[in-house]
């Protein structure tokens, strides 16, 4: 029917698959995909703010317990983050650590 309405969970939004045409050849390739990535990738350095989120972030999840001589419970828990820095410096060198 004409009217009848889609059912759920149906994809009745989704637009039809573009046809393929199999004579066309693939830009794809293992050795040069994506073609416009320079052949030496360089990551830019992870910003400051960036990284103030992301300890931020760990920090919700530390239970540390509340100095009363500090000002509030979150500067408490960023000044936590010295001992950790402490106990990671204290460590061996890792000549295999490399980011992602």
């Amino acid at each position: 029917a004409p009217d009848a309405q889609p059912e759920a969970g149906s994809f009745s939004n989704v637009l039809p698959m573009v046809a393929i045409d199999e004579n066309t050849e693939s830009d794809f390739s293992f050795t040069t995909h994506p073609k416009n990535k320079p052949a030496h990738y360089v990551p830019r350095p992870t910003g400051l703010r960036a990284r103030s989120r992301l300890v931020k972030t760990i920090l919700k999840r530390w239970t540390i317990p509340r100095c009363h001589t500090v000002c509030c419970h979150y500067h408490t828990t960023v000044a936590s983050v010295g001992d950790v820095l402490d106990a990671l410096l204290d460590e061996p060198c890792d000549p295999l650590f490399a980011p992602f």
